[in-house]
């Protein structure tokens, strides 16, 4: 739980965003972020390091990869009415254990660029300011089961 408490501290400053990965990475460069739109996989804005003013948006996304639900899984996270929203299926929950972990990197928030009020973006390469390792349970945001 410090790392959690590590993370909050950092939200409050104001001056970090954050990204969520269960891969170690020491550099970032721009990736094609895609949506599902009626089936189709549609290419969302051009390539870029995509991250978020909230700590517990990267956290979920840190969570949710490949090494701790094998068995393929089926998550979002969105920002409604200024509020964040998790989703998931059960399939995807059940996956998860106390030993489920990921990386949050931090970030310089001067180096992105406002999106939306959740997300941020660099079209440039970036590397975090600090790494910080995080568990199933520094996510403690109530997660709706897509069905």
């Amino acid at each position: 739980m410090q790392e959690k408490k590590k993370l909050e501290e950092l939200e409050k400053e104001g001056n970090f965003i954050f990204h969520g990965s269960g891969l170690v990475v020491e550099e970032f460069e721009p990736r094609q972020a895609h949506n599902y739109v009626d089936g189709k996989n549609i290419p969302d804005d051009k390539p870029a390091i995509f991250a978020s003013p909230f700590a517990d948006y990267a956290i979920f996304m840190a969570l949710i990869n490949k090494v701790n639900c094998p068995e393929g899984f089926r998550a979002s996270s969105g920002f409604e009415n200024g509020t964040l929203t998790f989703r998931a299926t059960q399939d995807t929950l059940n996956q998860l254990s106390d030993e489920s972990k990921g990386y949050v990197y931090v970030f310089e928030k001067k180096n992105f660029k406002e999106r939306s009020g959740s997300e941020w973006l660099s079209y440039k390469s970036q590397k975090p300011v600090m790494t910080i390792s995080v568990v199933r349970s520094d996510f403690s945001q109530p997660i709706d089961i897509i069905k």
